[in-house]
């Protein structure tokens, strides 16, 4: 009974590592151009759009809610790692 309780472990432990595996993903292109868009500035409702944005620079473009818990944890992630992103265009865009 032991012998195979601890067989049925090692294969329950070979499919969680082989799960992990995602042999489809795709190699994201670096720098690869985005779609026009466009968003209006709160307060004052100035359009900026994706030509107002750093030709070939890193971009983060993240959708959230001022009253979501999740999006302000991430807000404060992305405020702890200032320094690191500090090359890093970081566009935040809400309803």
């Amino acid at each position: 009974m032991k012998k195979i309780f601890l067989l049925l472990v090692f294969i329950s432990c070979t499919f969680a590592v082989t799960a992990q595996k995602d042999s489809s993903a795709k190699n994201i292109t670096k720098f690869e151009k985005i779609p026009f868009f466009s968003l209006h500035t709160a307060p004052d409702s100035t359009v900026f759009s994706n030509k107002d944005l750093h030709k070939n620079k890193a971009l983060i473009i993240m959708f959230f809610s001022p009253d979501c818990e999740h999006c302000q944890k991430e807000t404060k992630e992305l405020k702890a790692y200032k320094t690191e992103l500090k090359d890093v265009q970081i566009l935040m865009a809400s309803p």
